[in-house]
C-alpha cells in the first residue's frame, strides 16, 4: 500500500501539472500577437503540452500532431486565420464563437451565464473587468476556472487540507458540464472550416483534458 503522505504528494503533483496545463491552453488560445507567435514557432507550447499530457495521459501521445502546435505562419498571418476563425464580423459571424453559449439562442444562453456566474462567484471570482470584456461563457474564461480550481486543490493538498476534494469536485462536474461539451462542438466546427492545424490540435487537447478525471 502507498502511504498516506506519498499518494498525496502524488494527487498534487497531478493537480498542479493540470493546473499548467489549463492555463497554457487558455494562453495558446489567445489572440497571437508577435509574442505570443514567436513563443509558438520556437516549439515552447509544443514541448510544454507534449511534456504534460505525457504525464496526465500517457496514452494521448501517438494520437496527437504535436508538431501542428509549432508549425505555424508568422504573426500577422496567423492573427488573420485566428480572426477568421473566432473573431470575424459580419452577418455570419465567425466560424467558431469562442462563446459557447453563442448558439443557444437567448434563453439558452441566458441561463447558461447564470449557471457559470454561480460556479465563479461561489468560487470568489469574477468576469467582471476580464480582458476585451469577455462574458462569463467566454472559452478562455472557463478554462481559467480550470486552472484556478486545480491549483487551488493543489494547495489544498500541499497544506493537508480537507477542502482539496471540494475543489475536484467542482472542478470535474465544471469539465463535465462545460468544456466536455463545447468542445466536441467546436472541433466540429473548426474541421468544417479548415482551420489551421495549430488549432484543431488545441482544441483536441481541450477535449481530451475536459475528460480525465
Amino acid at each position: 500500500m502507498m502511504p498516506v503522505a506519498l499518494d498525496s504528494a502524488c494527487l498534487e503533483q497531478t493537480a498542479r501539472r493540470r493546473s499548467e496545463t489549463w492555463g497554457l491552453l487558455a494562453a495558446a488560445l489567445e489572440y497571437p500577437d508577435e509574442g505570443l507567435a514567436t513563443l509558438i514557432r520556437a516549439g515552447a507550447v509544443m514541448h510544454r503540452a507534449r511534456e504534460l499530457f505525457g504525464a496526465l495521459a500517457p496514452g494521448l501521445d501517438a494520437s496527437i500532431a504535436w508538431t501542428a502546435l509549432a508549425d505555424v505562419p508568422p504573426a500577422d498571418a496567423l492573427a488573420i486565420e485566428y480572426s477568421r476563425l473566432f473573431d470575424a464580423i459580419g452577418p455570419g459571424g465567425p466560424a467558431c464563437p469562442l462563446n459557447s453559449g453563442a448558439l443557444l439562442g437567448e434563453d439558452g444562453r441566458l441561463k447558461l451565464l447564470e449557471e457559470l456566474v454561480r460556479f465563479y462567484n461561489h468560487f470568489g471570482l469574477t468576469t467582471e473587468g476580464a480582458p476585451g470584456n469577455e462574458f462569463p461563457d467566454h472559452v478562455l474564461a472557463q478554462l481559467d476556472f480550470l486552472h484556478f480550481l486545480s491549483e487551488c486543490e493543489a494547495e489544498c493538498l500541499a497544506a493537508g487540507n480537507e477542502g482539496a476534494d471540494d475543489y475536484r469536485r467542482a472542478r470535474t462536474d465544471f469539465q463535465r458540464r462545460h468544456p466536455a461539451r463545447w468542445s466536441v462542438d467546436m472541433l466540429e466546427k473548426l474541421e468544417r472550416h479548415a482551420a489551421h492545424p495549430y488549432y484543431l490540435a488545441i482544441a483536441r487537447l481541450i477535449q481530451h483534458l475536459a475528460t480525465l478525471p
